[in-house]
Formats: structure tokens, sequence, C-alpha cells
């Protein structure tokens, strides 16, 4: 998995996205989100590392709770990942629903 899978997956819901924030000085109409690894685990055995766990946090902002959004975006990310994790969060700085789902991918290393 990488960005771009992460990027295709959104898209797929109708979503703008970007890699942990938009352009300084553009200005993104809600709903929209955003995403970022949250942690990498390598993992190691005979002095080689033959896989590298990745934990994604994607976060959808929204001004209040969009149904119909949230339901695209979890098919989205349930086709493309499989299980996630999904919590809520009122942003009160922004005024808005933040969503966060998070997922993991393991990638097997040539060894």
């Amino acid at each position: 998995m990488s960005k771009e899978d992460v990027v295709s997956a959104v898209r797929s819901a109708g979503l703008p996205v970007a890699h942990m924030a938009f352009p300084v000085g553009s200005k993104q109409g809600l709903p929209y989100c955003v995403f970022y690894a949250d942690e990498v685990d390598a993992l190691f055995a005979d002095d080689a590392n033959y896989a590298e766990v990745t934990t994604w946090n994607l976060e959808l902002y929204q001004s209040q709770e969009d149904a119909e959004s949230e339901k695209r975006l979890d098919a989205a990310v349930a086709r493309a990942f499989g299980p996630y994790r999904k919590w809520d969060a009122w942003v009160e700085s922004e005024g808005c629903v933040q969503t966060t789902y998070a997922f993991s991918q393991v990638e097997r290393k040539q060894g």
C-alpha cells in the first residue's frame, strides 16, 4: 500500500484528499480528508527486515455528520484496506466533526 492507494480509495468516495494537509493558502471546503502514516513497524528475523506494518490514519472533516459522505468513505476504506477502526470528535476551533479511520497494511520485503 502506498500514499497513492489511500488517495485513490478516498477519491473513489468522491471526496477531496491530501497527505498531511492541503497546500498553504488553499481554502478547502467541507467535507474533505487528510491522511498520514501514524506508525511503521519493521519486522525482523534472521537479521533481515522481512515486512513492514504501516498504520494509516485517515481523517474526514465535515460541517455536521454527513451520513452519505461517511457511508461512501466507509465502503471505500473497507473495500481497499479491509477492517478498520473509526471514531468521531468535535473540532471546536474549526467548528466541524472529525471522523478518524485507522487501518493497517503489511508489506512484505524482498529478502
